[in-house]
């Protein structure tokens, strides 16, 4: 499965080069873009915080710890999930990550399956928030790049009516319903039902 359709990217910050290659191996191997960091500081100056993605920070390193880096994060704004990593980990430092706004805290050496299903999760949250707080008049430019029997079909299924119901109502072929539904998801680089809905309605919220 092909998770480049939008530019999300994983950072990893840890100063354990050896658990950085690891990390990056298997992520790159799942699809995903990443790139790493041997600390807080360098990630601070060189990452690009208006990139979508996730950011796996280490709990434990030296000049700036990983709770340090995360408020930073936060008082800067940025807008990634967080998930923590430690072979220290212990109930305050995961409770404090919590509070700070940290998603999930995993412990190495790391599960590969369970972080890929974690991060998975995590990033179909944030685009499904992201794309919620779209503004309006966005959301309208971005749907009426369709064309006007794209934009129907995708009304329909925004309102839950499955491909062959859509095809039927329509009185067209299944096979074209779903080429059709193939280029929406595409076109407006979204992956679920729940993110075209949240984009049909701002696009309706711009025309009140």
């Amino acid at each position: 499965m092909n998770r480049k359709i939008e530019k999300e990217i994983i950072r990893l910050v840890d100063d354990d080069e050896d658990q950085r290659r690891a990390l990056r191996f298997l992520l790159e191997a799942a699809g995903y873009e990443v790139r790493d960091y041997p600390s807080g500081r360098d990630f601070l100056v060189n990452d690009e915080p208006s990139v979508p993605g996730c950011a796996i920070l280490d709990l434990q390193m030296p000049e700036m710890d990983g709770l340090t880096l995360l408020t930073i994060m936060r008082e800067r704004e940025y807008r990634v999930p967080v998930v923590f990593l430690s072979a220290h980990g212990d109930i305050p430092s995961t409770v404090e990550a919590m509070k700070k706004g940290s998603l999930d805290f995993l412990e190495k050496p790391v599960d590969s399956q369970k972080l890929c299903q974690l991060l998975s999760d995590i990033l179909k949250k944030d685009r499904v928030t992201r794309k919620a707080g779209m503004e309006p008049e966005e959301a309208k430019k971005l749907f009426l790049k369709l064309s006007p029997r794209r934009q129907e079909i995708a009304k329909l299924i925004s309102k839950g009516l499955l491909k062959r119901e859509v095809a039927e109502r329509l009185n067209i072929n299944l096979k074209t319903v779903e080429a059709h539904c193939q280029f929406i998801y595409s076109q407006l680089n979204v992956h679920s039902v729940v993110e075209l809905s949240s984009i049909i309605c701002g696009a309706e919220l711009s025309q009140d």
